[in-house]
């Protein structure tokens, strides 16, 4: 019986050796799938949980964006409403408004006492021959200067004294007609500036975080892709009695920003809030004179030629008179060495250290930063923010230039435009920059991170590095 097994695979052992052989490759080329297998599912969840990293990294800094704008919007407006105080432009038209009311209706009460005192003393003359007169006289006389309240001789200096001490003097030497000029301009020149400094300080502030987000990422990033034997020489700074820095060409510090850079660098913000600020203003303030300096308070706007008139106001602010665009970038960041260390001195660093130079890492970061500043993408997103905060003033004030529907035989009237003066604008217009300014909500802040073009640049700045 054995021989005949042993025969019978003898005589197949071609056979059987085909088919182990098929076998064992059918094993080792499943077995290399699984391999391939399991090791892309492991690549995919790692790329996975790398893309959500960093779209988590990046959702955070939006957030903080508009956290860190939110919170210097404050000292702009301390600056902005300190330099342009329309309410006491209006405070005192309407002082002096009263004080004129006031000697009108002491004037009127004058005449009527001057009038019923010549009555009186032409009755008297009249009954001067009756007995008694004299005595009928000097009563009535007395009678009717307290109907008419007047003073007194012995009074009139008292009462003048205490009037003078009551009645404060006008502090402004402008006239009526000056005080209304002045507020028509500094009603435009507060909510046009208040606009672009959000807008150019929302700007900033996404470059600047974006830059660091990025900095920070890339350095997280190299930290986990290092081998643990690298990470730990990296981190004493030697292998086997040899420098990292001589054997790999590079370290860890040098791919992530050290506390002190990244602090020194957001100071230069203080820039812009302290310095930069003004020069935007005074910019608005040249245009908004010559757009606006001969414009008749009486004149009268539809909602069309308002929005003409901030079109034209923005064209004059925004382009050069030789059509080029203008650049913010002296405004937003410091531009010479002097202007740098005179920030870092500003924001709290000694002037020791501040004079002693810029470290590598914060040069590297303060000229990326001004690239971005002067590229054409930040005008283009300038400009997108822009629209969006005009458009979002234009529609706080649609409501002046419309007239309300009334019910009239049991039905509604269309909406109509209307025009209406420049000084019915004024008093929404100025409660305009307020709300641009201090409103907790903000809308505008909200809009402008809403804003899909900021978005899109904020990708780019975030996403825009090169591995040296």
């Amino acid at each position: 019986m054995l021989q005949s097994v042993a025969g019978y695979l003898k005589k197949r052992q071609k056979g059987f050796a085909v088919l182990a052989s098929f076998a064992g490759g059918a094993w080792l080329l499943t077995s290399y799938a699984k391999q391939r297998f399991q090791e892309l599912s492991e690549r995919m969840i790692l790329d996975s949980n790398a893309r959500e990293n960093l779209r988590r990294r990046f959702r955070q800094n939006q957030e903080d964006c508009t956290f860190v704008l939110l919170a210097q919007l404050p000292t702009l407006a301390r600056h902005l409403f300190s330099e342009l105080d329309v309410e006491a432009l209006t405070a005192e038209l309407q002082r002096r408004a009263e004080v004129a009311k006031r000697d009108k209706q002491s004037t009127a009460a004058i005449e009527d006492s001057t009038a019923s005192l010549e009555y009186s003393n032409s009755s008297l003359h009249a009954e001067t021959g009756k007995p008694n007169g004299s005595a009928h006289m000097d009563e009535s006389f007395h009678s009717t200067l307290e109907a008419a309240q007047i003073p007194l001789p012995q009074e009139s200096e008292a009462m003048e004294q205490g009037a003078a001490v009551e009645q404060p003097q006008i502090v402004d030497p402008r006239t009526k007609a000056e005080l209304w000029q002045a507020i028509k301009v500094q009603t435009f020149h507060r909510t046009i500036a208040s606009l672009y400094l959000v807008c150019l300080l929302d700007l900033l502030t996404h470059v600047q975080l974006n830059l660091l987000g990025r900095h920070n990422y890339v350095s997280s990033v190299y930290e986990q892709a290092m081998p643990e034997e690298e990470s730990y020489a990296n981190g004493h700074g030697y292998v086997n009695g040899d420098s990292t820095t001589e054997k790999n060409g590079s370290s860890s510090s040098a791919k992530k920003l050290d506390p002190v850079s990244e602090r020194q660098y957001l100071s230069f913000g203080w820039w812009f809030l302290q310095k930069g600020w003004r020069q935007i203003s005074e910019l608005v303030a040249q245009v908004v004179e010559e757009s606006l300096g001969s414009v008749s308070l009486k004149a009268q706007y539809g909602m069309q030629d308002f929005n003409k008139l901030l079109v034209e106001i923005r064209r004059k602010i925004e382009y050069e008179p030789t059509g080029s665009v203008h650049s913010f970038a002296g405004a937003l960041f410091p531009s010479t060495l002097e202007e740098e260390q005179e920030s870092l001195v500003e924001s709290g660093l000694p002037p020791s250290v501040a004079s002693s130079g810029i470290s590598p890492e914060l040069r590297n970061l303060l000229n990326e930063t001004q690239d971005f500043l002067d590229s054409p993408d930040f005008s283009i997103v300038l400009r997108s923010c822009l629209d969006k905060s005009f458009e979002l003033l234009s529609s706080s004030l649609s409501h002046l230039f419309v007239n309300m529907p009334e019910i009239a035989a049991g039905r509604f009237e269309e909406v109509t435009e209307k025009k209406v003066r420049l000084a019915a604008i004024l008093p929404a217009l100025a409660r305009a920059s307020h709300s641009i300014l201090e409103d907790t909500p903000n809308e505008y802040a909200d809009a402008l991170a809403n804003n899909r073009e900021l978005q899109e640049f904020s990708a780019v700045v975030f996403s825009h590095f090169v591995l040296e």
